[in-house]
């Protein structure tokens, strides 16, 4: 007989139900989800990002709510992965762990999870809420940049929400966004509103609940040579030319200090098609950008090492191979078999430092594509 789905619990029902929340949430670059605080962890709720995570819908992981995301997480990393989220759970900690996941279409994806227990005032587990980001990126960057090192070595509508739903729906989301070093904001273009989380004001160097104006803030901070594309990308959104926003543009923090901003923006626009209000995310992205820019450096430093020593070897080699032309031409050559193996031979070694130098010209940044 088999086992009946366990249903979802009332409360979580209510909260993944919120129509704003849900389209916040769905925007954010990480899955996140709610367990129950059963034995089994019984899953509740799924963001609409598991699907661009995984290639699974999310009706894949509710048919199976035990079992079903367990099932795709790499054999090896399984056991550790549930060892390490019960011992978390049953000393009232975090829980955080970098492990690998097979996808729909069978490929392997790396992730990392951050979740916590939120608990009854009996102490007992209530549920337990979690994100899951794809890391996938950031581990290429660091076996790039190792690899380039070695090379080198060797050769929704808020019109109705008050500005205490509004906070109030930010902080459901901070155990996502602090674990991701995401900041979340909103405008309200009707009111001229601005609402900024704790992670953006820190993000750009001011304490929280500063007095200076937030539109102030931002057009300070943004740095003077990506102005214009910032200005143009914001007025593209509030003309409809386009709906969602991705970016990347430089901030220049009190202190002086460059930082590089991941933006992600969408419109909400009324049933008339007028324009409500914006709401994005930003995430500090400076490191991959340092890593990406000494990595080019690097591979540019590899190349050019590969052409200079590539012309050293081929200089003798080009001797050789004319002495072999001349020998070949005089009739001279009294072991014919011998002279054709050294002519076969210079021929593969010229053609190995050909491919090599081939090789390294072929090197490109593709992992930050």
């Amino acid at each position: 007989m088999s086992e009946q789905q366990p249903k979802p619990n009332t409360a979580a029902a209510d909260l993944f139900g919120n129509e704003q929340f849900r389209l916040l949430i769905n925007h954010l670059p990480g899955a996140i989800y709610r367990c129950s605080g059963d034995e089994w962890l019984t899953l509740e709720f799924f963001s609409d990002e598991i699907e661009n995570l995984t290639g699974y819908p999310v009706a894949y992981f509710l048919s199976d709510r035990r079992q079903g995301y367990l099932n795709i997480v790499h054999p090896e990393d399984r056991p550790a992965l549930i060892r390490r989220m019960r011992d978390a759970l049953a000393h009232k900690e975090r829980f955080e762990f970098e492990y690998r996941i097979v996808r729909q279409d069978g490929t392997l994806r790396w992730v990392s999870e951050r979740a916590q227990g939120i608990y009854e005032e009996g102490k007992q587990i209530r549920y337990v809420d979690g994100c899951i980001f794809d890391i996938t990126h950031h581990r290429r960057i660091a076996e790039a940049l190792e690899k380039s090192e070695g090379q080198i070595r060797l050769l929704s509508d808020h019109r109705n929400l008050s500005q205490v739903q509004q906070e109030e729906l930010l902080q459901r989301l901070s155990l996502a966004t602090d674990s991701a070093s995401i900041g979340i904001w909103e405008i309200d273009l009707v009111t001229g509103q601005v609402i900024w989380d704790k992670r953006m004001f820190h993000m750009y160097g001011y304490p929280d609940g500063t007095d200076i104006s937030l539109y102030q803030v931002f057009n300070n901070a943004v740095h003077p040579e990506d102005t214009p594309r910032m200005i143009s990308i914001i007025q593209d959104l509030m003309s409809g030319l386009r709906e969602i926003n991705g970016a990347i543009y430089r901030i220049i923090l009190p202190g002086g200090q460059i930082r590089y901003i991941d933006s992600h923006a969408i419109i909400k626009r009324s049933e008339a098609g007028k324009p409500l209000s914006l709401i994005g995310t930003n995430r500090d992205v400076t490191e991959d950008i340092v890593s990406h820019e000494k990595i080019k450096k690097q591979n540019t430093l590899l190349r050019d090492i590969a052409f200079r020593q590539s012309h050293q070897v081929r200089r003798p080699l080009a001797n050789i191979l004319a002495v072999l032309e001349v020998l070949r031409n005089s009739g001279s050559v009294g072991d014919l078999e011998l002279f054709h193996h050294l002519e076969e031979s210079a021929g593969e070694l010229d053609q190995e430092i050909r491919s090599i130098v081939e090789r390294t010209h072929s090197i490109d940044d593709e992992p930050f594509r």
